[in-house]
């Protein structure tokens, strides 16, 4: 039986649909398809999520019976709490090559790790979660430990973040991130402080505010229907899809904006992109 098979059988066994999947695995339903399909194969991280959600090896999973290739070898683990009376989620990250943060329909808010490379990140990364909502407590906390250095971290570390949509109102993410996808969050607003390189920020309901003085590559797949941006002496590219409406306002000192889509200056229709800081260039294009 190949991988897709196997996919598409314990899915049903498990009682979800497609769309449903590809959901908890932060993936598109067509990619579902394609894997089931056999049009292709889940990557390293896919694979893990797979197997950790069934709860099957990934020598299961790929039907051997030697254990898998050290590059396919699961290399993550999980963390979960119930997420009692919280709205304000502060988000201390770290440094890692990817973040994904995610809205789910359960009560629980969880944090996945995972090694690009498959090494095996056991006793390497610690993860702190705090479901109480106390104030000045960070409710999610994630730990390099001896032997796992920041520029490791950065190669290798991906987390993913699942948040409780029905207990999200506001995100405080901190972080020092290679890539960051922000999926399905129906919260008032979310606010990056750090460093990153590039995000993808889809469906997305609210304020999205960025903090990061480094050149940044930003899409948005809807645009949010206000976006924050704060830098100091850097560049940040906007992609947006093809006829969104929206209009910028320049609040910064010494800042440009080069947005030839945007609708004129003053005007109160479509979304807001606003650039803060100091000698800072924004660029917005459509695509």
């Amino acid at each position: 039986m190949s991988v897709g098979k196997r996919i598409k059988e314990m899915r049903k066994k498990a009682g979800y649909s497609q769309e449903e999947l590809a959901e908890k695995l932060c993936v598109s339903r067509q990619a579902i398809t394609k894997w089931e399909t056999d049009g292709g194969l889940p990557d390293i991280l896919n694979l893990q999520a797979v197997s950790t959600l069934f709860q099957v090896s990934i020598d299961e999973l790929l039907g051997q019976d030697d254990p898998a290739p050290a590059a396919l070898q699961s290399a993550s683990c999980e963390t979960s709490v119930a997420a009692v009376y919280q709205k304000h989620f502060e988000i201390h990250a770290g440094a890692a090559a990817r973040v994904i943060v995610q809205g789910t329909k359960t009560a629980e808010f969880a944090v996945r790790v995972s090694s690009i490379s498959g090494k095996d990140i056991t006793g390497l990364v610690g993860v702190s979660l705090d479901g109480t909502g106390r104030a000045q407590t960070p409710d999610v906390v994630v730990k390099r430990r001896r032997g796992f250095s920041v520029a490791q971290a950065r190669e290798d570390l991906v987390l993913i973040i699942s948040l409780p949509a029905d207990y999200v109102k506001q995100i405080e993410l901190e972080a020092d991130a290679g890539e960051l996808l922000v999926k399905s969050l129906m919260c008032e607003q979310f606010e990056y402080d750090g460093k990153l390189k590039s995000a993808s920020i889809e469906n997305l309901d609210g304020v999205f505010i960025l903090n990061a003085n480094c050149p940044v590559q930003l899409a948005f797949q809807p645009l949010p229907r206000r976006v924050e941006i704060n830098q100091l002496h850097a560049d940040c590219t906007i992609t947006l899809p093809a006829g969104t409406l929206y209009h910028c306002e320049n609040r910064g000192r010494r800042c440009e904006i080069n947005a030839p889509g945007a609708l004129p200056e003053g005007t109160l229709a479509g979304a807001v992109i606003e650039l803060n800081g100091f000698a800072a260039q924004m660029t917005v294009a459509e695509q």
